[in-house]
């Protein structure tokens, strides 16, 4: 089992967000396709992390659950 350390998954946090957004087209599709508010997908933004629920909504779309899964958004979560 592969442990990174705080600083390694912040930065995976934030690529993924980031690749997920590009994928979406922009931050408000991204909203539009996950079913919340510009203002949460903003605070995930601000954060440079999806919250859980956010990811796992991630998982549950039918296109971006094909490619992004709730331990690559949030590996902090898998300890």
């Amino acid at each position: 089992m592969l442990v990174l350390t705080k600083v390694e998954c912040e930065r995976v946090m934030k690529k993924q967000l980031s690749a997920l957004i590009s994928m979406a087209g922009d931050a408000n599709h991204l909203g539009k396709m996950l079913s919340v508010s510009n203002a949460i997908v903003n605070g995930w933004i601000g954060r440079g992390r999806i919250s859980k629920q956010g990811g796992i909504r991630v998982e549950e779309h039918p296109r971006l659950g094909q490619k992004f899964k709730l331990n690559d958004l949030r590996p902090d979560l898998n300890e």
